[in-house]
């Protein structure tokens, strides 16, 4: 864990920032050293993900952070990834993230399943 946390610590801190989390990243590598969360990596690349068990008791990861090039995911992290939470026993491969993700994944067999709509709100200040 320690060899992860040296090679992707830095990506994985700006993917917590960008995805707006309540956890550090102390938590995310206790989460993973408990084995209570999962992850996939290449040499440059890491996707990590929660397990989920379904209302039919279907067992999906849900990755929720991943960080390193883009060409490394789609070409390796992804295929290796779905073939490691296989051999896991999850029947279901689920992804949140950009919506750039929309243009790229659905090349690599992900299908649109859900549209979350998000809008931050925020109080005006007031003049006195």
């Amino acid at each position: 864990m320690k060899e992860l946390r040296a090679r992707f610590g830095p990506g994985l801190a700006k993917a917590l920032v960008r995805d707006k989390t309540s956890y550090s990243l102390d938590d995310l590598f206790l989460l993973l050293e408990k084995g209570s969360w999962v992850e996939a990596h290449t040499e440059t690349s890491i996707a990590i993900g929660a397990p989920h068990t379904e209302v039919d008791n279907g067992r999906s990861i849900y990755l929720l952070h991943i960080t390193g090039t883009l060409q490394d995911i789609v070409e390796n992290l992804l295929p290796q990834g779905e073939e490691k939470f296989r051999q896991l026993g999850y029947s279901k491969f689920c992804l949140y993230g950009n919506p750039a993700y929309l243009r790229i994944l659905t090349k690599v067999g992900f299908a649109i399943k859900e549209i979350h709509l998000e809008k931050e709100l925020w109080a005006a200040k007031q003049k006195n």
